[in-house]
């Protein structure tokens, strides 16, 4: 996580956060803390998706896993949450 900066790494919480909130309507902001930079994005796609469902939340699969890998590696957590994702109607 050398990469990414104290502030930088701040931000880019937020804007997961936000996003999760933004798409699902639910806040799961202490998973987002919990696997911050654990390096394990299937891990982190099934305590997302757990959490979101658990709030009464509809999980899109191809933008939560996106968020699951900016998640698990902080360092190009900017890069994969730049590009947008079509949600499924």
């Amino acid at each position: 996580m050398g990469d990414v900066e104290a502030g930088d790494e701040r931000g880019l919480i937020r804007s997961v956060d936000e996003h999760l909130t933004e798409v699902y309507g639910v806040v799961v902001d202490d998973v987002v803390l919990r696997t911050w930079g654990n390096e394990q994005v299937e891990l982190t796609y099934l305590l997302l998706s757990a959490a979101i469902s658990a709030s009464g939340g509809e999980v899109d699969e191809a933008d939560l896993w996106r968020v699951a890998r900016a998640v698990a590696f902080p360092s190009r957590a900017q890069a994969l949450l730049a590009v947008p994702v079509e949600r499924a109607s």
